[in-house]
């Protein structure tokens, strides 16, 4: 039985790393559910200020690197009014 499926594995070895993958996936689907945690909502916050035209440093208070910006504004909708 197992070296059937070694042979299995060995013949087809981008399906099986697909399977693997894709198992080890499913474990984090709960995560998305979850709450944000930590300075996540401080920075989403930092973020719809700063589309809004308001600047970090100048306009608040904002205690991390520009890049942390750059990084959260990337996934926020642009708004067009």
């Amino acid at each position: 039985m197992i070296s059937t499926l070694a042979k299995l594995a060995n013949r087809h070895r981008f399906l099986t790393a697909f399977g693997l993958i894709l198992a080890s996936a499913l474990c984090l689907l709960p995560a998305f559910n979850a709450d944000m945690q930590g300075d996540v909502r401080g920075c989403l916050g930092m973020a719809d200020d700063l589309l809004a035209g308001q600047l970090p440093y100048r306009d608040h208070v904002f205690e991390y690197p520009p890049y942390v910006l750059s990084a959260v504004t990337q996934n926020q909708p642009v708004r067009v009014e």
